[in-house]
């Protein structure tokens, strides 16, 4: 079964490549307009890690009576910047292509954005050099 979940997995990543390119290829070759590129990426991870961050700070502030002024601000700048992303799409392109386009974009970089954050926490733990701590005097 563990076989089948890994080649199911590297089938439906192929798929989506295959995808994510002929949409890139066709919005390029009739538009001069790429979907898929690093200031999109990074525009949409900031974007989402503003709205995760601000959900948990207004729901936190909510559950403690405090400021819920701060996530608000938060989750609007992380709307604003999806609607700049998708503002342009639909600029550059078709209605169409810009609406099709923009789904698949905030899909697939929402899911690169998880794993893009996972990475940099990674790397940072490993430029810290952060080990282990061990308790000796466990009482």
């Amino acid at each position: 079964m563990t076989v089948l979940f890994i080649i199911g997995t590297c089938i439906l990543v192929g798929l989506v490549w295959l995808l994510v390119a002929s949409i890139d290829r066709y919005s390029y070759m009739c538009y001069k307009y790429k979907f898929f590129s690093w200031s999109n990426f990074i525009l949409i991870f900031f974007s989402n890690l503003s709205l995760a961050f601000g959900y948990k700070w207004y729901t936190n502030a909510q559950v403690e009576g405090g400021d819920l002024l701060n996530g608000e601000i938060l989750i609007f700048l992380g709307a604003a910047g999806l609607l700049c992303i998708i503002y342009q799409n639909f600029k550059y392109t078709s209605f169409s292509l810009g609406l099709f386009g923009s789904f698949v974009q905030m899909v697939v970089f929402a899911m690169l954005s998880v794993f893009f954050f996972i990475a940099i926490l990674f790397v940072i733990a490993l430029l810290f050099e952060t080990k282990p701590v061990y308790n000796i005097n466990n009482d």
